[in-house]
């Protein structure tokens, strides 16, 4: 009798309360998710996994008054310590007695996944979402939405939300064969209204140690551009391009970058009239669900990075194209002033905000 009755008691606690999001669109949960992503004040042990190597991370995140400040700390291998301000990304890396610093836009800096609303429409193109039901993670209870991609250009995904703040909890990458080759899981999470300042406060002592700034806080520079890509993969559009040479920069950099939505690719090339590399094959790595191309073309350095499946770093690489010398002779690299009012925009944006385009399939 007692036993019938548990089994009746967890059958009405895993079946009841939650109907508002078994039917949900599961594309919609996933705007929900974004929007959680940024503002739900949390902290948790997270679980990164790959085919070769797993590491766990300590999170804290505090969203407070529209802004955003957050911190991470490596609990395996290298210490490493993370801290983000609204797009402000330092990094600070103990054994290298080095920090660096970046500007990036909230979904490149976030270490959670988040997606823009209006961009459900498109990804509808592209991929499917269904229901995957229920499944407890980190202690709770978690909805599961599956998005499947409907060509091989780009990778599959399970997200398991949170079903009471939509928190991500659990993110797996799947490839064609829908085998798992990336994770991020919560071991255990708690939410709160707000941290107290010292909880952000660097552990390591940094005095003395090399400051590196990235390449994007360095000013943009007025220089045509060198390099274009003849056909984008299907689905991508390109979102932003900037040529800006940071201190250890040789050369200035042409950076381009690419989304379908959900995936990104980001090309990086050489912009200089002076190539003297030998062409050798390309070179491919892969770290997880990140794939990496290097090539060189017509004596110039290339590489071509995206969370996505090799064949579409390749496709990008095999698409680029240099300008000749003579349509870039006589630039110079002159800097980008703040008060520069002409139509590529002024001062020094952030990668999502830069010179925004749109490229047909």
């Amino acid at each position: 009798m007692m036993r019938a009755t548990v089994a009746m008691l967890l059958t009405l606690v895993t079946t009841s309360g939650f109907g508002s999001d078994d039917n949900a669109d599961p594309a919609k949960l996933l705007v929900r998710m974004s929007e959680a992503v940024r503002q739900t004040t949390y902290a948790g042990t997270v679980v990164y996994q790959t085919d070769t190597r797993m590491e766990s991370l300590r999170v804290i995140h505090e969203y407070r008054d529209g802004s955003v400040r957050e911190r991470l700390v490596s609990l395996t291998g290298d210490a490493r310590e993370i801290y983000r301000n609204n797009e402000e990304v330092i990094c600070v890396l103990p054994q290298q007695r080095m920090v660096t610093i970046d500007q990036r836009a909230h979904q490149a800096a976030s270490l959670l996944p988040s997606l823009r609303r209006d961009n459900i429409a498109s990804l509808n193109e592209r991929y499917d979402f269904e229901h995957l039901g229920d499944e407890r993670i980190a202690g709770r209870l978690s909805v599961g939405v599956l998005v499947s991609p409907r060509d091989d250009m780009r990778y599959g995904y399970e997200y398991w939300l949170d079903r009471e703040t939509h928190l991500p909890l659990r993110v797996v990458v799947l490839d064609a064969e829908q085998q798992r080759i990336e994770q991020m899981m919560f071991t255990d999470v708690a939410y709160a209204e707000r941290f107290d300042d010292a909880l952000f406060q660097r552990d390591a002592d940094t005095e003395g140690y090399r400051v590196v700034r990235h390449a994007d806080e360095s000013p943009r520079l007025r220089v045509p551009a060198r390099w274009s890509v003849a056909q984008v993969p299907p689905g991508f559009r390109k979102i932003s391009h900037s040529v800006r040479k940071g201190a250890d920069d040789r050369v200035p950099v042409e950076h381009f970058l690419f989304t379908d939505g959900l995936a990104t690719i980001s090309v990086y090339g050489a912009n200089s009239a002076d190539g003297n590399l030998q062409d050798v094959r390309a070179a491919h790595s892969r770290m997880g669900a990140l794939n990496v191309v290097s090539r060189v073309i017509d004596g110039h350095q290339v590489t071509v990075v995206g969370e996505v499946p090799a064949r579409t770093v390749e496709w990008v690489a095999e698409r680029l194209q240099l300008a000749s010398v003579e349509a870039h002779a006589g630039a110079a690299l002159e800097p980008m002033l703040p008060a520069d009012n002409d139509a590529e925009g002024a001062g020094s944006p952030s990668e999502e905000q830069a010179m925004p385009e749109t490229q047909d399939d």
